[in-house]
């Protein structure tokens, strides 16, 4: 008979290490739902009204840590 060996192999999950990511809040959010009401009346000239609502989504995902920066 062969003997068996078992190994116990841990996953490498991130631990919560309870420090609040930079670029999540409620900061963030406000900022990027003022640029979306901003940049709407901005649609009059196209080109600028759609980059600040682009801009304002970006953080509001950001903000509700959908996305991360750099990405």
């Amino acid at each position: 008979m062969t003997p068996v060996v078992a190994q116990i192999i841990e996953d490498e999950v991130p631990q919560d290490d309870g420090i609040e990511r930079p670029g999540c809040g409620c900061l963030i959010v406000g900022i990027g739902v003022v640029l979306v009401l901003v940049g709407i009346p901005m649609l009059v000239c196209p080109g600028p009204g759609i980059a600040t609502i682009a801009l304002g989504s970006g953080l509001v995902l950001t903000g509700l840590g959908l996305r991360t920066r750099g990405r």
